[in-house]
């Protein structure tokens, strides 16, 4: 149960990880644009 509780909260971690990597790339590129 309790590593149930855990692995689910890990992929919760991932997601929200991945989340912020895709919105820094996002910030990245209109940073870029903004530069051109």
């Amino acid at each position: 149960m309790i590593g149930r509780k855990y692995k689910k909260k890990q992929r919760y971690k991932s997601k929200i990880m991945i989340l912020k990597e895709h919105n820094h790339r996002i910030t990245d590129l209109m940073a870029f644009k903004k530069l051109l």
